[in-house]
């Protein structure tokens, strides 16, 4: 029995492990204008004919084409788009004169089942870093606000590059998967083992299709996606990336009791993550909201409780940022930058 048990493990062991190439957290200055910023956008988009409506990534000037001393940019979760996080990342945005970067990660935003097919975590990676990098042309210190995935992603950019990201607004953060085999997708026969359960296609909830929800998320996907999901876990979500962040960030969460709480991403995981980063308690703050009901709580067609997230995020950002709420009709370009 146990040469049996020993050969299996073998077997296993031994199987075809996916491989990905290592994460970059490189972030290139962009030699652009700010009055071409735009075009660039546009252009590079353009290869992207497949792109769905309202998921390309854009611009929301706070009034005119001109630096704000706070840009934001916002990083989307998986499987997700840039109006995942609509209408907080909009209000908070105006609220407080910050041109507003939307920004269409790798290979998400896309019509048909195929999109994701190819993605791999560096590619996800290497386009939050462009969008930062975008932040930086349009503002004169960058503030990143993300949902799930991308707070993955801007955790692990900040960590390394604490002094191109003022702060990080963060909505259930995914730090971990709340699936404890989730761990198994990139380890050996993870990719084959994969289709086996999900097939070729992991579907999404059919009845959101023919929803607004179908058009800012794809649910329909190539399954090997999932892979490279956990490969971006398991690369960048470790201890020492946590204890590299030291500058101010903010932390929302769905949780009312264990049943009624975030089943996608791991509630634990955030806290642990809390737990380890070397920002003092007086620059951070972590909330839970226990009325929001879904994941994805900070849109109004999946939360059922936007205004609290708009409210606990306004604190952070004007009691710990100490940025100050301008005029809409009159922003305010003298605003101290901290």
């Amino acid at each position: 029995m146990i040469a049996i048990i020993l050969l299996v493990f073998l077997v296993y062991w031994q199987g075809p492990r996916p491989v990905f190439e290592k994460v970059s957290s490189n972030i290139e200055t962009l030699d652009i204008s700010i009055d071409k910023i735009d075009s660039t956008i546009a252009t590079f988009e353009s290869q992207f004919p497949n792109i769905k409506p309202e998921n390309e990534s854009r611009i929301i000037w706070a009034d005119s084409v001109r630096k704000t001393p706070y840009a934001m940019v916002y990083l989307h979760g998986f499987s997700a788009g840039v109006m995942e996080s609509d209408p907080v990342h909009q209000t908070l945005a105006k609220k407080y004169g910050c041109n507003l970067y939307l920004a269409r990660l790798s290979h998400h935003g896309l019509s048909g089942s195929d999109a994701f097919e190819g993605l791999t975590p560096a590619a996800l990676m290497h386009s939050a870093a462009e969008a930062i990098a975008v932040g930086h042309v349009i503002g004169e210190k960058v503030i990143l606000i993300s949902c799930s995935t991308g707070g993955t992603l801007s955790i692990y950019l900040t960590a390394n590059n604490p002094d191109l990201i003022a702060a990080q607004i963060m909505y259930s953060p995914n730090t971990a998967i709340d699936d404890p085999t989730a761990i198994l997708l990139n380890k050996p026969w993870g990719r084959e083992l994969t289709h086996l359960v999900l097939g070729d296609y992991r579907i999404g909830d059919s009845t959101k299709v023919g929803t607004p929800i179908q058009r800012y998320w794809t649910l329909t996907y190539r399954s090997e996606a999932l892979v490279a999901l956990q490969e971006l876990l398991d690369q960048t979500m470790i201890d020492q990336i946590f204890e590299k962040i030291e500058s101010p960030y903010f932390i929302g969460y769905y949780y009312k009791n264990d049943e009624e709480s975030d089943h996608v991403i791991s509630v634990p995981g955030i806290i642990d993550f809390d737990s380890k980063t070397n920002t003092p308690a007086s620059l951070k703050r972590v909330v839970a909201f226990p009325d929001v009901g879904n994941h994805v709580m900070a849109s109004d067609l999946q939360s059922n409780d936007i205004e609290s997230v708009i409210h606990e995020t306004s604190l952070f950002i004007e009691e710990v940022l100490g940025i100050v709420p301008v005029q809409y009709d009159t922003l305010n370009l003298n605003q101290e930058i901290l």
